[in-house]
């Protein structure tokens, strides 16, 4: 999405200004609105998988190494995220206070 611009004004659009709104295998389906112009616009996407994509990051190597070690993130995971997300309240230190309470 960073290379894609808004058709009207030429801005880039931010993650931020896009949300999707459904897929079907690789056809995705987004709603885009420019934070410049206020349009919106509806992109429909193919994402296929593609083996010799190259990897973008701001890694380092060393990091990617260390990364590389942990499992890779589920669709249950990013679920239940999105769902922990859209209860919080914001209240960092709450939460954490309950954390290290829970934890003794």
């Amino acid at each position: 999405m960073a290379s894609v611009k808004c058709s009207s004004c030429g801005q880039n659009y931010q993650m931020r200004d896009v949300k999707i709104l459904n897929h079907y295998q690789d056809l995705w389906f987004l709603n885009a609105l420019c934070s410049s112009c206020h349009s919106r616009y509806i992109i429909v996407a193919v994402i296929g998988q593609d083996q010799n994509a190259e990897i973008i990051s701001d890694l380092n190597d060393a990091e990617l190494v260390r990364f590389n070690k942990f499992p890779t993130l589920t669709a249950d995971d990013v679920l239940n995220m999105h769902d922990f997300l859209r209860k919080f309240d914001g209240d960092f230190s709450g939460l954490f206070c309950y954390n290290r309470r829970r934890n003794l």
